[in-house]
């Protein structure tokens, strides 16, 4: 929400807290940017350890400018560069997305005062992986290749943009998998641009593969899950790629 002023020409910017907020998102990156020249006027970074998160006060003189609020629930660089010259979020330090909400609009400050409503959007999707297998006795590790993921969100477009990367997960088989099923993982992607491909990997302890298969055309969607179902040992066996809870209610799958 954006509150009221004390002087006639310089406004101020409050954004209330909503109720997901503290639990959804630790970090909260505001940032104001010219409209016509691109520059970052001003910006403030909070986290949840203080007694104000969720609360952001902001005085502007007179004239029009773009704002952009970025929460997360892990740290994010979220630079200070100008609007057309690469202002945005990187994954930079980082093997994945966090979960990452998103708002920016373009506002006129004159000698009254602004009230609006701010939601913030998820701007990840999540990729889950679960595997029908029991692992055989001498699996040791599942190495996850996800090829590719974008490195950084623009603000002045709001959209992935720039480098593609290949992300690498690898988890060691713990014993109560090699006698039930019940294999998952999953982590956010911001990739909503462009179909990538899945690939697991199993080893033994010398890193012999014991298993492999690959997974081509998986597409991310914000605020949605992508399931990934299937079996890695079966002779023949394929995996299922379905859309669904908890992010979005809209279900759809593809058998290949």
């Amino acid at each position: 929400m954006i509150g009221s002023a004390t002087k006639k020409t310089i406004n101020n910017v409050h954004l209330n807290s909503t109720t997901w907020l503290a639990a959804s998102a630790n970090f909260l990156n505001y940032r104001v940017y010219d409209f016509n020249t691109g520059a970052l006027i001003h910006q403030i970074n909070q986290d949840s350890s203080m007694a104000n998160f969720g609360n952001i006060s902001d005085y502007l003189p007179a004239g029009k400018y773009v704002v952009a609020f970025v929460a997360s629930k892990n740290a994010l660089p979220v630079n200070s560069l100008p609007l057309n010259s690469g202002a945005g979020i990187t994954l930079s330090g980082l093997t994945s997305w966090p979960d990452v909400f998103y708002y920016k609009d373009t506002i006129t400050v004159n000698a009254g005062d602004i009230n609006a409503s701010i939601n913030l959007n998820r701007i990840v999707g999540q990729l889950t992986i679960k595997l029908l297998d029991v692992f055989p006795a001498e699996a040791n590790k599942l190495t996850i290749t996800v090829s590719g993921e974008y490195k950084t969100f623009s603000i002045a477009t709001s959209s992935v943009t720039g480098d593609v990367t290949t992300l690498t997960y690898d988890d060691l088989i713990p014993s109560e998998l090699k006698t039930n099923a019940g294999y998952k993982r999953s982590n956010f992607m911001m990739n909503n641009a462009a179909p990538f491909t899945v690939t697991l990997t199993c080893y033994d302890a010398a890193n012999k593969i014991l298993a492999q298969t690959q997974i081509p055309d998986v597409s991310i969607q914000w605020n949605t899950q992508t399931i990934l179902t299937g079996n890695l040992f079966a002779s023949g066996a394929g995996f299922n790629v379905g859309l669904n809870l908890p992010f979005d209610p809209n279900e759809i799958t593809v058998q290949f």
